[in-house]
């Protein structure tokens, strides 16, 4: 009897597990975004968008983790998921707990150099509205980036 609980728990959670493997994890996200600080000290934003734009470069784009860029102005100038949104400007976008992402996202960049930002933002992967906290980093003395972990 528990050998037969124990497999039906076990065909049960399997797919949890698998989900969890899929999504990224903080210290990958941090990696990411130190790769994009790399490319940047080495070639410049030009080099970091023309990369962060690629579909086909894995090293800015895994799973549920992508890149986007921003000016501290507001424009964003690069985003690994959703290439619509870049030339927008974020100042004004909040998420659906009033959360002034764009805002959140320069602030933290252009006063610490670097930081976490919480809120909350649809999953490319899921179609959903997920909690979101993203690893923001300033790049030189106009722009910043950042990656991304969904935690739902």
């Amino acid at each position: 009897m528990l050998q037969k609980m124990m497999f039906v728990l076990a065909l049960v959670l399997a797919p949890l597990a698998g989900l969890a493997a899929e999504r990224g994890s903080a210290d990958e996200a941090a990696a990411m975004v130190e790769r994009v600080v790399t490319l940047f000290e080495a070639q410049g934003i030009e080099a970091v968008v023309a990369a962060v734009d690629d579909p086909s470069n894995t090293a800015f784009r895994d799973r549920d983790l992508y890149v986007i860029v921003g000016e501290l102005g507001g424009d964003l100038v690069a985003h690994g998921a959703n290439p619509a949104l870049v030339g927008k400007n974020l100042d004004g976008m909040k998420d659906s707990n009033g959360v002034m992402v764009g805002v959140e996202l320069q602030k933290t960049a252009r006063e610490d150099g670097a930081g976490w930002v919480d809120y909350v933002w649809p999953n490319p992967a899921t179609k959903k509205i997920e909690s979101k906290s993203t690893r923001v980093v300033r790049l030189g003395d106009s722009h910043y980036a950042g990656v991304g972990i969904y935690k739902d």
